[in-house]
């Protein structure tokens, strides 16, 4: 066993019992070391502690050993096992930028294994990369094809229906009784739609909890029903976020003028008492996370008159005004 003094230059987790950095020491050439606890050299607190102890940039001291397996030395540059704590000599402060890892050769494979095994020439194939953020850290030593214009539109949308159907029957379950799943990202819509049709709201619809008010959003300005989202922390709401409601509406402008309303406070027996005006104008509270943001819908409005109340005691007109709230009034919470 030797000791090792370096800087880390690069660190990777392989898998959940496997990583490894490459090591810059004080001399000569950047060195590999690796770390695991799926052949038991180290148990798996051991090794979440040295993961978890390892930075890119830091300077500091490894005892290493050689391979435990024999084919791990078997490449173009020094490779260490190591079975015992990093001791960190000194942070490194400030945003890091890590190089590349050692390579193993040139040993470039022509041919891309798919899932149903089948080999398939890269040089057909359309790079990742380049469909998914039009862009490739290789480029020009890429094997695999970057298309553009017309070619890169329809390569793109080829690539994400080919994703959408992994997915789904990657996620498939055969017991499943729901068959007309809607994507996630649909779901402050469909929600809207189960609302209008189940309720058939006629006035002011309160959401709790709303976060940035997708719902609210989608109910006011696409069907027009007026909506006000309370929620304690303000959360901003760029352009693209717009965009994005519009083009999942499948429209390009908003069919209705009602912007919803924001109130940036908790529901509480304070918010009861001030916006008493608000609460009687509602037709429907909306909540769509049955926790502590959205219980106060059941605490605060169903049954506050029965919180000021003590057991046995007869209701009055009094009573009834001091809660701020129409008792006479249904209230359907879905939640």
């Amino acid at each position: 066993m030797q000791t090792l003094q370096g800087q880390i230059r690069h660190l990777r987790k392989l898998y959940r019992c496997l990583f490894f950095i490459d090591l810059q020491p004080e001399e000569g050439e950047k060195v590999q070391v690796f770390f695991r606890c799926d052949d038991g050299s180290m148990n798996n607190d051991q090794f979440q502690d040295a993961y978890k102890t390892a930075r890119l940039g830091d300077q500091v001291k490894i005892q290493v050993e050689p391979p435990h397996d024999p084919k791990e030395a078997d490449r173009p540059y020094v490779v260490y096992q190591s079975c015992q704590p990093i001791v960190v000599l000194s942070a490194y402060k400030g945003s890091f930028v890590a190089d590349s890892a050692l390579k193993t050769g040139e040993n470039k494979k022509e041919t891309l294994r798919q899932w149903d095994g089948q080999h398939i020439d890269k040089a057909s194939l359309n790079c990742k990369y380049w469909i998914n953020q039009r862009r490739c850290p290789k480029m020009e030593a890429c094997m695999f094809q970057h298309p553009v214009g017309e070619a890169y539109e329809q390569a793109r949308e080829e690539w994400l229906k080919q994703r959408m159907d992994a997915r789904k029957l990657n996620n498939h379950d055969p017991k499943d009784p729901h068959t007309n799943k809607k994507p996630h990202a649909l779901r402050a819509i469909v929600f809207a739609k189960w609302i209008l049709s189940t309720f058939q709201p006629s006035g002011q619809v309160l959401d709790i909890a709303g976060g940035k008010g997708e719902i609210a959003m989608v109910l006011s300005r696409g069907y027009g029903i007026p909506a006000t989202v309370v929620e304690p922390q303000e959360r901003k709401r760029p352009d693209y976020w717009y965009t994005r409601l519009l083009r999942l509406l499948r429209t390009s402008t908003w069919p209705f003028d009602v912007e919803p309303i924001y109130l940036h406070t908790m529901l509480d027996n304070a918010f009861v008492e001030d916006q008493a005006a608000l609460i009687n104008s509602a037709s429907l509270f909306i909540g769509l996370h049955a926790d502590q943001a959205t219980e106060p819908i059941v605490d605060c409005i169903c049954c506050c008159a029965l919180l000021r109340i003590r057991p046995g005691e007869q209701t009055s007109s009094a009573k009834r005004q001091q809660t701020g709230i129409d008792h006479s009034r249904s209230c359907t919470v879905p939640v």
